[in-house]
């Protein structure tokens, strides 16, 4: 099963609901704190026995599955796959690495067990936050300080990434979100931190610390649909290797304005674009290059980015794919998968 990509905002007239149906705990209560969580890394030694390395922290979360799925900022992941999350009592739970995305910066922990009823945050509906607005950052700084709160206002509700500098100029998906803008104080070390109302409901996922003292945070309603798919994940599976877009009109124009791709490899007509490398050997060995556009997969041409999805899904099985390139000729890739864990999801849209 492929990482499906973030979810499109829903709409004003289907606002966001918490993932389970549980009363909602009183605001900056002992309860309401539980699914605010840090962790650290569990260092394994080469032979196979937990090393007692330091404890430091890694990085805050927050838990949004009842079954036990920690959001937090990909950059807190160091590269180690198993952590142990400290939870706000106090008790250390063996967490283990699900998804993360490396456009997106953002990356899933599974708490260990069979539990199925760990407390989790309540989302807000983004339309309800406006400019002015009071929030708070909820985190956990350094080690030994935990549940940490920061409090300032919200500057801009709903800021385009394009209006956003930090933003990175060269990833079509972050500059077509809408993000947060916000004065509640983020230390470098604490992204991944949630940003709450005053009702106590989360609106986002802090991860940009800019200047001046502002900080932006992904809005959660990017990852209502995700959250909900979460348990039908299996853990990391090997991936296609690849970020890809759908060719819009504004990326034709992107590309077009790059002096490095021939006029002829940049079709008027529908298109998948190839924008990352994720595993450039997979890619290497497959002759795919950055900036190929697929104009037909399997002999039929691509209607929208789902064709690409469903034939890497065939691909898993048949080992066989066919990709029409546009400029160039149809690559006919008779190849497995790499057996290595994938470090991101496959595709994304626009």
């Amino acid at each position: 099963m492929h990482f499906p990509p973030i979810a499109p905002p829903p709409s004003p007239s289907q606002p966001i609901q918490p993932t389970p149906s549980h009363t909602k705990p009183k605001p900056f209560s002992d309860d309401w704190f539980k699914p605010f969580v840090s962790f650290r890394p569990v260092l394994d030694a080469t032979d196979g026995q937990t090393s007692d390395g330091l404890p430091y922290l890694c990085g805050s979360g927050f838990i949004v599955h009842e079954s036990g799925f920690v959001l937090t900022n990909r950059r807190n992941m160091n590269r180690f796959v198993k952590y142990m999350v400290r939870l706000s009592d106090g008790r250390e739970v063996l967490g283990i690495l699900w998804r993360h995305s490396l456009v997106f910066d953002v990356a899933f922990i599974r708490l260990t067990g069979n539990r199925h009823d760990w407390p989790v945050v309540s989302i807000a509906d983004m339309n309800t936050v406006k400019p002015c607005d009071r929030v708070l950052a909820v985190g956990n700084p350094r080690l030994g300080l935990h549940n940490g709160l920061s409090e300032g206002v919200v500057t801009f509700a709903n800021i385009k990434g394009t209006e956003v500098s930090n933003i990175r100029a060269d990833d079509p998906a972050l500059h077509n979100l809408n993000y947060t803008h916000h004065t509640a104080q983020v230390a470098n070390t604490d992204v991944g931190s949630a940003l709450v109302t005053t009702d106590g409901d989360v609106i986002g996922l802090n991860m940009i610390n800019v200047d001046l003292g502002y900080t932006i945070a992904y809005q959660m309603r990017y990852f209502a649909g995700l959250i909900m798919q979460l348990p039908t994940f299996h853990g990391v599976r090997p991936a296609f290797g690849a970020i890809a877009y759908w060719l819009t009109a504004e990326l034709r124009d992107e590309l077009r304005n790059k002096s490095n791709i021939p006029s002829n490899q940049i079709p008027d007509g529908p298109g998948i674009v190839i924008w990352h490398l994720i595993d450039y050997d997979n890619y290497q060995m497959f002759g795919l290059e950055r900036y190929d556009i697929i104009t037909a997969i399997n002999g039929h041409d691509v209607r929208e980015i789902d064709d690409l999805y469903r034939a890497v899904d065939q691909y898993m099985e048949s080992r066989e794919i066919s990709l029409t390139i546009a400029g160039k000729t149809t690559k006919d890739i008779v190849d497995p998968l790499p057996t290595g864990p994938s470090t991101s999801e496959p595709f994304t849209f626009v």
